[in-house]
């Protein structure tokens, strides 16, 4: 295999990791959602995968909601797309894209005394 088909097949492995992680996976800002119940518990989605923090979503300027409201508490998580089950879209979105860019980087670096 020749350096130039070794990047070009890396550069492949890479466009399809990325469509492989836009397909499964969605980055979103979300409201809170406090359990039935309880005062200080967050409820989680079906479809989401990991929480990545809190936030505040400041309403549009001029909207009803500014004028009433302030900032409204929210979390920023990862979900599944298109009703994708989470294991799913962790497999397929995040793991094997991950190692598609890895397995890349080894065929791009793999020297010449290897041919």
């Amino acid at each position: 295999m020749t350096f130039q088909s070794r990047r070009l097949t890396g550069v492949a492995a890479c466009i399809v990791a990325l469509l492989l992680t836009v397909y499964f996976v969605q980055y979103r800002i979300q409201p809170i959602r406090m359990c039935p119940g309880t005062f200080d518990v967050s409820c989680a989605t079906p479809d989401t995968i990991v929480r990545l923090g809190r936030t505040d979503i400041e309403p549009e300027p001029g909207s009803l909601l500014a004028r009433y409201h302030g900032k409204i508490s929210g979390e920023k998580v990862l979900v599944a797309r298109d009703g994708y089950a989470p294991k799913a879209a962790v497999v397929m979105g995040i793991i094997f894209p991950i190692l598609l860019i890895f397995g890349a980087l080894l065929v791009v670096r793999k020297t010449k005394n290897s041919n």
